[in-house]
């Protein structure tokens, strides 16, 4: 239920920004940044402290919305990223 929930939303957004003069490519790309701006810290807030169950919810998650090519290479991405700093 929750997935389909978050799936319809997602389109929802995306066809509002659509509608608002944005390419669906935009409008996905700007959907995709919001979504990370706000996971990504608590993704790698869960993997400092080794909480690989809520790291498991938050792919999940991620996944569910369909906007990463692959939800496991981007978190992985961002926890390289993160050491690399």
């Amino acid at each position: 239920g929750k997935t389909d929930k978050a799936k319809e939303t997602m389109q929802k957004l995306i066809s509002e920004k659509v509608e608002s003069g944005k390419t669906e490519k935009e409008a996905k790309s700007a959907l995709k940044s919001s979504v990370t701006s706000y996971w990504k810290p608590l993704y790698l807030e869960a993997y400092k402290k080794g909480d690989t169950n809520e790291m498991y919810r938050i792919r999940k998650l991620l996944a569910s919305l369909g906007l990463y090519d692959s939800t496991a290479d981007t978190c992985s991405n961002w926890i390289k990223s993160s050491k690399d700093n």
